[in-house]
């Protein structure tokens, strides 16, 4: 599965879909019933919109491995997303709450404001090796942000690293630890 889910990685990366809100987007198109699922015959034309091609047995594996036969063979887009979310190693999590600690306030949470403050954008991976222009990658992390915030005035740190899971959400295993190691650089306190 891992191998599987790698390679829809660098397809959806390779397309642009390198972003929680692009996928949404995508499955906001597709799932004109509205009810969070999508069905078995479906689900290859629903992978292609994001412009994932699989062999058939990667196909039938990926579709068993969602599956829950809890909605009569139709995969949730929730369980799809939970799927691609990056896998950060315990190391690199590790920096992210150094990080957080530099930024949170005396509550234990960091706001809305201190978190757009703090984020320096111009260090951001994909800004820095020029995949993606400053304005781009802000409006991103603000669609981040604004994703794990919910209606809450602040994040915790278990939401700060959850918000660096959805930032490098579709990444390739091979660039996770390098975005990673720029963590610390990304933020300022």
């Amino acid at each position: 599965i891992n191998m599987i889910v790698e390679k829809m990685k660098m397809q959806m990366h390779a397309k642009g879909i390198d972003s929680l809100d692009k996928v949404f987007i995508q499955i906001a198109q597709f799932d004109t019933a509205r009810n969070g699922l999508v069905d078995k015959l479906q689900f290859e034309p629903f992978l292609a919109r994001l412009g994932v091609f699989l062999k058939t047995q990667e196909l039938t594996e990926i579709h068993k491995y969602l599956n829950t036969y809890e909605n009569g063979g139709a995969v949730s887009f929730e369980r799809f997303v939970e799927l691609l979310k990056c896998q950060v190693p315990e190391s690199l999590v590790a920096q992210v709450t150094n990080v957080f600690a530099g930024i949170k306030d005396d509550s234990g949470c960091v706001t809305y404001d201190n978190l757009m403050k703090a984020f320096n954008v111009e260090h951001h991976p994909q800004v820095k090796l020029m995949h993606k222009e400053v304005p781009l990658v802000q409006q991103e992390f603000d669609i981040a942000v604004k994703f794990v915030l919910g209606d809450k005035p602040a994040m915790s740190e278990e939401e700060f690293v959850e918000l660096h899971r959805n930032m490098y959400w579709v990444t390739p295993r091979e660039n996770i630890t390098y975005f990673f190691k720029m963590i610390p650089g990304l933020w300022s306190a």
